[in-house]
C-alpha cells in the first residue's frame, strides 16, 4: 500500500475506493473509452452499491475485468515499473473479455 492518501495517478488528495476505481481522471478515461459511463447508475456514490449493481448486470464480465485491471494498473504505478499506457490497459481488458 502507498503511504500517502494522494492518488498515484492524478495526485488528488483524499483518495478513496471510488476515486481509485472510477473517479480518477485516468480511471474514468478507461470507463469512458469502453462506453460504461453511459449508464445513469454508473455514478452511484456508494462504492458497495456501485460494485454490486454492475457485478450483477448484463455487463458484469466487462465491468469486473475493468475493475481488476484498473486496480492492477494502479498497483503497477505505486509498486511496479510505472504502469502502462491507457491503450495498453484497454488491450489487456479487451483481450480478457474476448477470451471469456
Amino acid at each position: 500500500m502507498a503511504d500517502s492518501a494522494k492518488c498515484s495517478h492524478c495526485s488528488a488528495t483524499n483518495e478513496n475506493i471510488l476515486h481509485a476505481l472510477r473517479d480518477c481522471p485516468h480511471s474514468l478515461e478507461i470507463w469512458m473509452r469502453l462506453g460504461m459511463c453511459q449508464h445513469v447508475e454508473f455514478f452511484t456514490t456508494d462504492y458497495v452499491l456501485w460494485l454490486c449493481r454492475f457485478a450483477r448486470s448484463d455487463l458484469a464480465v466487462l465491468f469486473l475485468f475493468v475493475v481488476w485491471w484498473i486496480w492492477r494498473w494502479r498497483n503497477e504505478m505505486v509498486l511496479g515499473d510505472g504502469g502502462w499506457s491507457p491503450q495498453t490497459l484497454l488491450m489487456k481488458i479487451r483481450g480478457d473479455v474476448a477470451a471469456q
